[in-house]
């Protein structure tokens, strides 16, 4: 923000913003698996999740992974987001012959429920209560995905958002991309509409390509949804000009300050062209009023101005 005033009588204003960098880090609100082979249990409380194809090349059964993170209170509402990654896990690799597959985050188009279910025996999960999602239900029992297990379109978007290639056990990046980036944009602006994501391999077809995921009930390995934005941080109050003298060739200007804006005073000696050069400057560090000196003051006209630069918290 830029506060202009001719020497010694008229005085112009002119304002603009900034904006504040930040990072967050956020662990799922919500996650869970929808598993073919036992189409009515729920894992929404399984500490690592099957996600991918179990089974051999004549019997296959998928599984397919549910993320959501919540935004709401974590990002200000007006903040631009610049990037996204999920950073998933793989806690458990198939020890015979394993296949190795992309995975696809899909942004999911409809509401599900976690769940609250925890087997003690692989591969987990339990029967589901009413309102658990499972492979059937995103509802347990009577709201059904358009198709079991979800359906491209209708249930979620057929196109990934963000995809990586799955390996052996350790940290997976999807990300950022700028349709992951739209996501959380788009939630943040419609908290309405955040359903998370859906984690599928791209080869369903494929035996064996299901790994353990950790999920948030995971002690050390949890999912990580990282989150770069910038936020406008607000403009400085106008400076309110309280005295304007100029003795022996020094001109000094007194005005209003705020706590946490850093103001530097500019000259030059022309209204309407000119480079502007830096005089004095002066970091408010409380409300109330300061003085700004320009030791080389030339009458009988000389333009200045004040920049005001809000810092960051």
């Amino acid at each position: 923000m830029r506060f202009c005033f001719l020497w010694p009588t008229v005085l112009l204003l002119a304002c603009s913003a900034g904006l504040l960098a930040e990072t967050i880090t956020l662990n799922p609100s919500a996650d869970t698996t929808l598993f073919e082979l036992d189409p009515d249990f729920n894992f929404g409380a399984q500490p690592d999740l099957p996600i991918g194809t179990l089974g051999t090349a004549a019997n296959l059964s998928k599984s397919r992974g549910l993320f959501r993170f919540d935004l709401a209170g974590k990002i200000p509402t007006n903040a631009i987001i610049q990037s996204a990654k999920l950073v998933l896990t793989v806690t458990k690799t198939p020890t015979d012959a394993p296949a190795n597959s992309n995975f696809g985050l899909h942004r999911m188009l409809r509401d599900w429920a976690e769940g609250t279910k925890r087997g003690v025996e692989s591969p987990g999960g339990a029967q589901a209560s009413p309102n658990d999602s499972t492979w059937k239900a995103r509802f347990f029992p009577d709201q059904l995905w358009a198709a079991a297990g979800g359906t491209a379109g209708v249930d979620y978007l057929a196109a990934a958002s963000a995809a990586t290639r799955i390996v052996g056990n350790g940290s997976y990046a999807f990300g950022s991309t700028t349709n992951l980036a739209r996501d959380v944009a788009d939630w943040l602006a419609n908290p309405g509409m955040n359903f998370g994501w859906m984690l599928i391999t791209e080869s369903e077809s494929t035996a064996k390509t299901a790994r353990r995921f950790g999920s948030r009930e995971h002690p050390t390995r949890p999912p990580v949804l990282e989150i770069q934005y910038s936020a406008p941080i607000g403009l400085p109050q106008q400076p309110r000009i309280t005295a304007i003298s100029w003795n022996n060739r020094e001109a000094s200007i007194r005005f209003t300050v705020e706590a946490g804006v850093s103001y530097t005073l500019e000259g030059r000696s022309d209204f309407a062209t000119g480079a502007w050069q830096a005089i004095a400057t002066a970091l408010s560090l409380q409300d109330g009023e300061t003085t700004l000196i320009d030791p080389a003051a030339v009458p009988p006209q000389r333009v200045y101005r004040i920049a005001a630069t809000r810092l960051a918290p």
